[in-house]
């Protein structure tokens, strides 16, 4: 994993983010510009579904390691006979946390897509305010 992120952690970034700004501004386009709200629905849907599928998958892996980091971690006190030498070698091998990530920024969880999806309601609140200002 530690591989996978440190080459993909930039693109998962620039997929995520250039999702957010597609999608605010598809959404900005359906409030103050066009009534075209199947061409947009659809624009939205093609947008979603790589956001989707780099978080989702991001964090199915993310939760994977560390359940199999914990089966590791309790695994001594299951074999009590060998519990000295699983301890040495899962302090030597297993105790680095290794997490997918945006850009080694934001550690990728699958709340990340509501977190995401409020972001974009706020700030489209605020340009719609602004926008009534004139």
């Amino acid at each position: 994993m530690k591989y996978l992120d440190d080459y993909l952690s930039f693109s998962a970034f620039v997929v995520v983010l250039s999702a957010m700004f597609g999608l605010f501004f598809i959404n900005f386009n359906i409030i103050f510009l066009s009534d075209d709200y199947l061409h947009a629905f659809f624009g939205e849907i093609g947008i979603l579904v790589p956001v989707c599928m780099v978080i989702l998958s991001a964090s199915a892996a993310n939760q994977a390691f560390f359940t199999a980091k914990e089966a590791l971690q309790s695994l001594p006190w299951k074999i009590p006979q060998y519990r000295d030498k699983l301890k040495e070698m899962i302090r030597s091998e297993c105790m680095r946390s290794v997490s997918l990530t945006l850009w080694k920024i934001y550690k990728i969880e699958r709340s990340l897509i509501f977190s995401a999806m409020g972001t974009l309601v706020t700030y489209g609140m605020l340009m719609a305010t602004l926008g009534g200002i004139k």
